[in-house]
């Protein structure tokens, strides 16, 4: 009960990222081997949250990393993981969002999705 009230503080606190919230929910999941689902009602905190955090441990360490500083954003973040890209290729934009900037991370994320998208369309489609 301990370690539930020391993660809702660390949850309500504005200055713990989605990175190190991600690291708590996949310790305590492992720990106390119950479901996300459980987890989310025994802290009343929505499923989609703890998943979303849950989701950052998915990141390549340099992306993990930009999370943290807040020079990616959390929807960000969550588009890199759900494209499943190579880690060298979330390590360039990890790179690309700390030297160059947001806006150039997103167009290149824009860019890298967009060709994806043609990829796994059927011929002709596009």
């Amino acid at each position: 009960e301990a370690l539930d009230i020391s993660f809702i503080e660390n949850i309500h606190r504005k200055d713990v990222d989605s990175v190190t919230l991600g690291r708590a929910v996949k310790l305590k999941l492992e720990r106390e081997g119950i479901s996300l689902g459980k987890l989310a009602r025994r802290l009343k905190i929505p499923k989609s949250t703890l998943q979303n955090w849950d989701l950052m441990n998915n990141l390549s360490p340099a992306m993990q990393k930009e999370v943290q500083r807040g020079t990616v954003p959390l929807r960000d973040a969550l588009k890199v993981v759900w494209m499943k890209l190579p880690p060298e290729v979330e390590d360039t934009l990890a790179e690309e969002a700390r030297v160059d900037g947001l806006e150039v991370f997103k167009r290149s994320l824009n860019r890298i999705a967009a060709e994806e998208e043609k990829r796994g369309a059927p011929k002709g489609l596009l």
